[in-house]
């Protein structure tokens, strides 16, 4: 348990000794989430639905 937090220490003090470095990675995988939360939803929707139905 000790390890966990050695390294989660380690984490936050390189994220705050690099703000636009952390701010752009969290972006990042942000977009990437949404990217493929579009995908499942745009792929899992019925394929012979029309507007006017």
């Amino acid at each position: 348990m000790q390890r966990v937090r050695n390294e989660a220490g380690s984490v936050a003090a390189h994220a705050a000794d690099h703000p636009t470095a952390t701010g752009s990675a969290i972006a990042a995988v942000g977009l990437l989430g949404f990217a493929v939360g579009y995908m499942l939803g745009v792929s899992s929707a019925a394929r012979d639905r029309h507007w006017y139905h």
